[in-house]
């Protein structure tokens, strides 16, 4: 993300994106499609396994369950 001064990266991106169709029987208008993302930055000097992993995947799944949540209540 971040560029150190000897051109090394100081920071890393894991993100996460998915897909999702959303389908109102009772209200064909609410339908959707959409793609919903989020990211995790983590130190570049830092491996993405173990409680980092952990800890990234937990934070994007919870933000993207939030954004499909809000998006499929929205009209209600």
């Amino acid at each position: 993300m971040t560029a150190t001064a000897d051109q090394q990266a100081s920071q890393n991106r894991l993100t996460i994106r998915i897909n999702v169709r959303f389908a109102n029987r009772k209200k064909e208008a609410d339908n959707f499609e959409k793609t919903f993302e989020f990211f995790y930055d983590y130190p570049a000097e830092t491996q993405l396994t173990g409680s980092v992993l952990t800890t990234a995947l937990n934070e994007i799944f919870d933000r993207i369950t939030q954004d499909i949540f809000n998006e499929s209540l929205a009209k209600w």
